[in-house]
This record gives structure tokens, C-alpha cells and sequence, in this order.
């Protein structure tokens, strides 16, 4: 652990001597307890930033915890030799380079994804689990046009053929999105979505100016093709509409999975919509959320095919393994929040209503959805509805300390679509976090051994 922490100053300050315009070495500690963390448990790390005006690197090198995943404690006996239990793993923390310019953008490494336009439900990629490899590439060649894409490794394919039953098979998303800006202040655009398996880079996909689905029916569907290939991915789509003048917003975004492809005829959808508003040192939203039935999951057991990050674990919570929308099929999700912004304190509350019926990614379609047809969306005969109040604060204690506090309490009725089953469970979270800036005159101080005059805080 010395050695570690050693190497990173000495790192840190050879980028801050000859690279950078701009280096911060950072330490964080969080404290917590909520719907996935359900024993109180820490989490702590120590990472360093360098960035000029075009390039940066911010790498999380220290990120060791003990936060329980449900039900399910992750434990690393090798932990031990950093001193600590061996309940602490050692996750991937954030880590990424990234690159921009007047019309590019581009970044590469673990990160947490968020695609879509809401804050707390985005559809698409969302960071409800730890980061991922990934890379995005941001083209904006006029003010009215974005182009976006990302590439996300969620498992990397392994075939160790000397050992028994050590494979893995490829796992990756591919998403674009194209944003028009017609008016001033109004975006509307396009989203296309794949999750394949069995590879990591598939260059049809990213190289075709088509849609995905019509990349994948130009290869697999054309009879007698010489080209044909034996592909059958799982395909998204989606459309957003946004207005954003100067002090507020409104949004609205749908996703539609299997559109075209799946012949059950059942209606598979999700959305999120919302809205803000900016009132000097106010600030008030709304956003709803909801997906309908059988939306992100299997559909054929020959295919895994399920919108989670982990389908060989079906008991890791659903908020967890989720690529996207966190609650999943069959639920919707409503959030209402406020918060007052200070010079350098703020706080708020925040309000969240969830119901969800039965949700199994993991099960394909059963005979009676096929009967069925159509939109099914809350129609079971007991459906779970949770009411979570949060009250939180911000305080930047000074340029380089700042804490964050929260502390609410989850109130549940019929758990786990029990009728009538009841409970209540508190939530609560405290995090610190540190960053010391290497300025030019502290990495003089630093070469002349003058620490005395170095302000730590």
C-alpha cells in the first residue's frame, strides 16, 4: 500500500512538472446504507486528475470497499495484506483518458455511462453499477448537429481451452445518438442501441451509415446471400424531444426494444419524461419513468439476450444489474425534488415513488404474453409500491474539503408482491471528499523542500 501511494505522488508530480496546465490529487471516503448497500458498509479511494486545455487523464487508483450488493457479499482473502477484512474488494474505479477540441470529443477507459435526458432514469446506459470499459466519441460539425457514440465492453470473451468449463462468452452494447437542434433551444434526434454477444468489436456495426437493425437484416435476412451471416442481436431504438430556454426545461424521451424484430407482437416500451426549473438559488424537478412489460428481457431461451449487465446472476437486485432504466419491466418511477444552492452550501429533499408487478429479465416470454398482444403495463393483482423520502446537504467546507450528507428512510408495501407485507427501511449516506491542487508555486515549494508554507487545507 506504501509503495502504491508512493508511486502515485511521484507519478503526480512528474505530470504536473512537464504535462499538464492542471493536476489535483483527490481522496474520498463514503459511508453508507440504501436499497442495494443493505448493511452499512464503506467505501474509500484515492486518484489523482491531469488535464490540460484539449486532454486529461483521471485515474481512481486506490478503490477498496466492502459494500454489500443485496444479498450478496463479495469477498477478496487477499485483502488482508492492505490490512483490512476480507470483506473489502477491490473494484475498478473511475479511469479515463479523454480528448476534445471545437468539434470532437473523445474519451476511453472505466467509466460510469449516462445516456438519456433525464437525471435520475436515463433508458439507455445508466450508472447503476460499477464503471465499465468504454469509449465515446462526441462529432459536432455544425451548432444544429451532434453526432454520439459509445462502445461498451461489459465482458470481454475468454477461452481458456487447457481448463474445464473457464470461458466466457463477448458482451457488448454499441450506442449512437444523433441530436438536430432545428430552433434555438430545441433538440430533438434519434437513438440506436445493440447488445451483442459472442464479440467485442463487431465493424459492421460501426461502420455502417444504416441503423442497426437494417445492418443486421443486410446481413442475416438476404437469401442465397454469399455474405449471409448467423447473427440475431438485440436492437433498440428510441427518440427524444427536448426545450431548454434560458432558466428551465422540458423533456421527453421513449425507448422501443425489439421493434420489427420480434414476432410475439407484444409492445415492449419504455419512457422518461420530466422537466426543471432555475429560479436563482431554487431549483425544482420532476421526472417520470415507466416501462411496460416484458420490456428488456430475454424473449426466446435459445437467446440471452436480457438487458443486464450480469444475466448469470439473477439474484443480484434489479436497481444493480440493470444496463439501463434501473427498475426494469412492468414499473414506473416518479421523482420529485428541490434544492436550495448556496455560495457554498446547499440542501434539499427529495421525494421518489416506485410501484413495479412481477419482473424477470431473465425468463423468456411466457404463452399467455403471446396471447395476449399488445401493451401490458401494472396489471398484476399485487403490485410493490415504495415511498422514499430523502433530505440532503452539500457544504464546501473550503476550496479543497467538501462533505455531503444525506439521510432518508424507504417505506415499502406488499414486499416482494406479498399482499399486505409491510416494512420500512432507513437510508443514509456521508461522503467526504479531498482535492489538493499541484500549482506551479507548491511544485517549486515541493523541489525546493520548503513544506512549511504549503496549505494542506
Amino acid at each position: 500500500m506504501k509503495k502504491l501511494i508512493i508511486t502515485t505522488l511521484f507519478f503526480i508530480l512528474l505530470c504536473s512538472c512537464f504535462f499538464s496546465n492542471e493536476t489535483n490529487i483527490f481522496a474520498f471516503y463514503n459511508y453508507k446504507t440504501d436499497r442495494i448497500v443493505k448493511n452499512k458498509g464503506v467505501h474509500f479511494g484515492l486518484g489523482f486528475e491531469v488535464k490540460t486545455e484539449y486532454a486529461g487523464l483521471f485515474a481512481t487508483v486506490i478503490n477498496p470497499t466492502n459494500f454489500q450488493i443485496g444479498d450478496t457479499k463479495p469477498k477478496w482473502k487477499e485483502v488482508k495484506d492492505l490490512g483490512l477484512d476480507e470483506y473489502y474488494y477491490y473494484p475498478t474505479g473511475e479511469s479515463y483518458l479523454w480528448y476534445k477540441n471545437d468539434f470532437i470529443f473523445f474519451n476511453m477507459g472505466y467509466q460510469q455511462l449516462h445516456e438519456g435526458l433525464g437525471k435520475e432514469y436515463p433508458l439507455f446506459l445508466a450508472p447503476n453499477s460499477n464503471p465499465v470499459p468504454s469509449m465515446i466519441f462526441e462529432w459536432e460539425p455544425f451548432e444544429w448537429l451532434k453526432f454520439r457514440q459509445d462502445v461498451v465492453f461489459y465482458r470481454i470473451g475468454l477461452d481458456f481451452v487447457h481448463l474445464e468449463d473457464k470461458s466466457q462468452e463477448a458482451k457488448s452494447v454499441y450506442h449512437r445518438r444523433i441530436t438536430i437542434t432545428p430552433f434555438e433551444n430545441i433538440q430533438v434526434g434519434f437513438s440506436d442501441t445493440v447488445l451483442l454477444k459472442g464479440r467485442s468489436i463487431d465493424v459492421y456495426y460501426l461502420f455502417s451509415p444504416f441503423s442497426y437493425q437494417l445492418a443486421q437484416l443486410a446481413r442475416s435476412a438476404i437469401q442465397d446471400a454469399p455474405w449471409k451471416e448467423p447473427i440475431n442481436d438485440n436492437m433498440m431504438y428510441g427518440v427524444f424531444f427536448q426545450y431548454s430556454p434560458e432558466n428551465w426545461r422540458i423533456y421527453a424521451e421513449a425507448l422501443v426494444d425489439d421493434w420489427g424484430s420480434d414476432k410475439s407482437g407484444v409492445t415492449k416500451v419504455a419512457w422518461d419524461t420530466g422537466a426543471e426549473l432555475n429560479l436563482d438559488e431554487h431549483v425544482f424537478s420532476f421526472e417520470f419513468a415507466g416501462a411496460s412489460r416484458y420490456t428488456f428481457n430475454k424473449s426466446f431461451s435459445r437467446l440471452s439476450y436480457q438487458y443486464v449487465r450480469y444475466e448469470d446472476d439473477p439474484d443480484l437486485p434489479l436497481e444493480y444489474n440493470m444496463i439501463g432504466y434501473k427498475y426494469g419491466e412492468n414499473s414506473a418511477s416518479v421523482n420529485l425534488r428541490y434544492e436550495f444552492l448556496g455560495d457554498r452550501f446547499s440542501l434539499g429533499g427529495n421525494y421518489e415513488f416506485v410501484t413495479f408487478g412481477e419482473r424477470d429479465p431473465f425468463c423468456e416470454l411466457p404463452p399467455d404474453a403471446l396471447k395476449r398482444n399488445g401493451f401490458t403495463w401494472l396489471e398484476d393483482e399485487v403490485l410493490q409500491r415504495e415511498s422514499i423520502v430523502t433530505l440532503f446537504s452539500k457544504w464546501d467546507i473550503s476550496p479543497k474539503f467538501a462533505l455531503e450528507a444525506s439521510v432518508g428512510a424507504r417505506f415499502v408495501e406488499n414486499e416482494n408482491l406479498i399482499k399486505d407485507s409491510k416494512n420500512v427501511y432507513p437510508q443514509f449516506s456521508i461522503y467526504a471528499k479531498y482535492k489538493f491542487p499541484f500549482t506551479d508555486e507548491i511544485v517549486n515549494k515541493i523541489r525546493e523542500g520548503d513544506f512549511s508554507d504549503i496549505d494542506i487545507f
